[in-house]
């Protein structure tokens, strides 16, 4: 019931996995009573209707009967915020009894979610949901992503000799440097875009299913943008969850990133990485002042340091410099991060 209650859609399989092993210890601290009481701070208990056919519910949502169970939370809310606090002062996985597969970050992210899940009031949605039903367009991979922003692919900043002469003539015979011109025709014969029903959608998120079933691999936490309706813009999107239905359509939900976005040039001079890795595409997430949100960077994965130099090569050919500093989330193909100019 537990497992259940913890949303596992939006688990990877090594967080099943791992769920599995911790609740076959923790399940144990958790009394099943008749009654319940509750204090303030403390985590509610979860209810269970013996003689329903539904799972945990928060008991704010259920009426007393005789078959009602309630499961008091908090021990083992007690117990998750223990393990959180002891893996941050430094502490391993194993010195806490929480095996030793996965790193002190990735425990303390599972944790962290799992007392969300269990401990804290979340029936309240911060944004009402929309039941209608449209079309979407839907793309994945940041070199897409930023081919479909953009207007066109993105070129690496190591050039051949044969386009640095080609650079040379065009400043000499037009003082610039001329700009491909965008062919949207071209961009979407190469970076295809999938059609996805976009249906149960609020300000924050949406729920899509694809139509049909052939499609590229989706993974949890990757980045991805799509484009409702007529929009003429693309929305930068989380994926949160995955399932397959019966019908073999991949159902899919997604957290959309606060901010207009813009697609950008990555550059980095650091000779702690690869030549050919020193450039990348990126996205640049404006300021959002009603949500005191400030603007963010969103650069691949590997590339995060604390106070890397990194320059952002603007569509207009504007150059911006600025500092890295810290990790705002990652994914499995992406690293949100606050920046500072130079």
């Amino acid at each position: 019931m537990l497992a259940c209650y913890a949303r596992p859609a939006e688990l990877t399989r090594s967080q099943l996995l791992l769920l599995d092993v911790w609740l076959t210890e923790w399940s144990k601290l958790v009394p099943v009573e008749r009654s319940y009481t509750t204090s303030k701070g403390d985590a509610h208990p979860l209810a269970l209707d013996l003689a329903g056919t539904h799972g945990l519910k928060p008991v704010k949502l259920v009426a007393h009967s005789g078959s009602m169970r309630y499961l008091a939370m908090v021990p083992l809310s007690k117990l998750l915020r223990v393990k959180t606090i002891l893996l941050q002062q430094g502490n391993s996985p194993r010195q806490v009894e929480l095996g030793g597969h996965s790193s002190a970050r990735e425990c303390i992210e599972l944790l962290t979610f799992l007392h969300q899940c269990w401990c804290e009031d979340n029936i309240t949605r911060f944004a009402a949901r929309n039941p209608g039903v449209q079309h979407a367009q839907l793309c994945y991979k940041p070199e897409h992503i930023y081919a479909h922003l953009f207007g066109k692919a993105f070129k690496q900043a190591v050039q051949s000799a044969a386009a640095n002469s080609m650079v040379h003539k065009q400043i000499e015979a037009y003082g610039r440097v001329l700009q491909d011109t965008p062919d949207k025709t071209r961009i979407e014969t190469e970076f295809p875009l999938e059609t996805w029903h976009l249906e149960n959608e609020s300000i924050l998120g949406a729920e899509l299913t694809r139509v049909g079933t052939p499609g590229g691999r989706l993974s949890h936490h990757q980045l991805v943008a799509l484009r409702p309706g007529d929009a003429k813009t693309f929305i930068l999107a989380i994926t949160t969850w995955a399932s397959v239905m019966r019908t073999g359509q991949l159902r899919i939900g997604v957290r959309y990133l606060p901010g207009t976005v813009h697609a950008v040039g990555l550059r980095t001079t650091d000779a702690s990485m690869a030549a050919a890795d020193r450039s990348a595409p990126g996205f640049l997430l404006q300021a959002v002042p009603a949500l005191k949100t400030p603007p963010s960077l969103i650069i691949p994965r590997n590339w995060f340091r604390p106070g890397r130099v990194v320059e952002i090569l603007h569509q207009n050919a504007e150059i911006q410099k600025v500092t890295i500093g810290f990790s705002v989330e990652r994914g499995i193909d992406y690293e949100r991060v606050s920046f500072t100019l130079v």
